[in-house]
């Protein structure tokens, strides 16, 4: 088994949720502001759906 990332993403309301995935990649723009984040063959924690703007921080465990 290949080695998998895990990270932990902190929402704005307070909630957070754990992604592991063969990789995670985010993209933050000048002000650095979360613009983009994906993932390469998820086995725990996909989202359906992810407001970019309700994002306070992503961490890698």
């Amino acid at each position: 088994m290949a080695n998998l990332s895990k990270v932990r993403v902190f929402l704005s309301s307070g909630q957070t949720f754990d992604i592991e995935a063969e990789s995670v990649k985010t993209r933050r723009n000048a002000e650095n502001e979360l613009v983009e984040m994906s993932w390469t063959d998820p086995t725990s924690g996909r989202p359906l759906y992810l407001k970019l703007a309700a994002v306070d921080a992503v961490v890698e465990l």
